[in-house]
């Protein structure tokens, strides 16, 4: 009796079955993409030292893109991943090329000028092989905990500066017991 609401009534299931599949569709690819993006360009490295903290604690992980630093140099303040000796670092991009990094007193100078905005106020007691100053070539960069006086770093023998192909990556996402958050 009702040929228009018959045809709507056939025609509403299979409507819905397409739409259904095409958000599981979309979903499934969305989650493929995501892992794909993150297992290629981010490298999980554990924390295993306080030489961070507070930004980062012992016992979290940290998602480290190799991708970035393709597109942009490594900037001052980047915390960022590299390999020295078979072993991962995690540290803050403190130096950068071409420039010379000095501890005296505590306080860490670039090229003569005490480091203003440093994003710790504790002093480093022992300023190891800056102390007479570290001048860095067009590929190095001098990398320091923020955990100054806890810390192996650029100031070390063991490390001393790292090479741009030593980086791995800058780390931007911790992974906690809580969930993924940006690191800022």
């Amino acid at each position: 009796m009702y040929p228009y609401s018959t045809k709507q009534r056939q025609t509403q299931p299979a409507s819905t079955a397409v739409s259904s599949l095409k958000v599981v569709t979309t979903f499934i690819l969305l989650i493929l993409t995501a892992f794909c993006a993150v297992y290629f360009f981010a490298m999980q490295v554990p924390v295993t030292s306080a030489s961070m903290s507070p930004a980062l604690s012992p016992g979290e992980t940290v998602l480290s893109g190799s991708a970035v630093y393709s597109f942009t140099a490594p900037q001052r303040y980047d915390i960022c991943a590299f390999r020295v000796g078979g072993r991962v670092y995690v540290k803050r991009i403190i130096g950068l090329p071409g420039e010379t990094v000095r501890i005296t007193d505590g306080r860490v100078y670039i090229n003569d000028t005490v480091l203003e905005d440093d994003v710790t106020d504790e002093a480093a007691i022992s300023p190891g092989l800056a102390s007479g100053g570290v001048t860095l070539g067009e590929d190095e960069y001098f990398v320091l905990g923020d955990n100054r006086n806890n810390s192996e770093d650029s100031r070390s023998i063991s490390i001393g500066t790292v090479k741009r192909s030593q980086i791995i990556g800058k780390c931007w996402c911790r992974l906690t017991a809580l969930g993924p958050y940006l690191i800022p």
